[in-house]
């Protein structure tokens, strides 16, 4: 039986007023999942500029309207035909889309000339690293265990997921095998932020739902340039974005 060992939380308990990467910044969680550009943590979405870009190397001007909706409420609003396009994790919403037959026409960055590193990612604070490196090598190996586990016996992996999450999250429902992908490579990491270097998108000021006025600001300030300012792409160096050295031995 799957039974969590620890505390958990989750976005869905407070309509994702506080996001997961949020919580190990705050010390609140020592781990978080989260996509490559919230560990990078700049202004990589200012105005829809990954988009744009993707529709204009297909040979479109890039124009199209941008809707701010609710985050947990963006892929019912694909579902009932209210937004045209969003961004999903296929291994999350494509399942959920395949299993009430909805064929999703997808597009992945890489294929229209955007580059994009991991997503999604298991992430922790530095802090835990130094301070903490057996538990979070004895959790990188549970994790490891699980995924394994769950590709050897997919159908009794998801009963004991579903009764774990129903016993966890009752008041607040939660809607191919283990290979060295665990293993980030630091190219990934260069060619984003190439990328978003070139993109003018590495930028001192973060989206927040909460912004102070030097470090943060709306989603609508950086759509109208309060990004703060560039960060030269020297000063970043991928080996501070990620590790491989807590991972279990193969």
């Amino acid at each position: 039986m799957l039974l969590p060992l620890f505390p958990q939380v989750s976005p869905h308990t407070d309509e994702y007023k506080s996001t997961p990467l949020s919580h190990v910044a705050e010390k609140t969680a020592d781990f978080a999942i989260t996509p490559s550009e919230s560990v990078i943590s700049y202004n990589t979405w200012p105005d829809g500029s990954k988009p744009k870009a993707m529709i204009k190397h297909d040979g479109g001007k890039g124009d199209y309207q941008e809707l701010a909706l609710p985050m947990l409420g963006i892929w019912n609003s694909l579902v009932k035909k209210e937004a045209e396009a969003t961004w999903v994790f296929l291994g999350w919403e494509g399942v959920e889309a395949k299993r009430k037959g909805i064929a999703l026409n997808t597009f992945k960055p890489e294929d229209y000339g955007v580059q994009y590193g991991y997503s999604p990612l298991l992430v922790a604070h530095p802090d835990s690293l130094s301070s903490k490196p057996d538990m979070v090598r004895a959790f990188l190996s549970a994790t490891a265990q699980g995924f394994e586990f769950a590709a050897a016996h997919p159908e009794a992996a998801a009963d004991q997921f579903l009764d774990a999450v129903n016993k966890v999250y009752a008041s607040t429902p939660l809607p191919e095998p283990l290979d060295r992908d665990m293993v980030k490579e630091a190219q990934v990491w260069d060619d984003f932020l190439d990328w978003l270097s070139a993109n003018g998108l590495l930028t001192t000021k973060v989206q927040s739902r909460a912004p102070s006025s030097d470090k943060s600001t709306s989603l609508d300030g950086l759509r109208q340039g309060d990004v703060g300012e560039v960060i030269p792409r020297e000063a970043i160096f991928s080996n501070s974005l990620f590790t491989n050295d807590f991972l279990p031995k193969s």
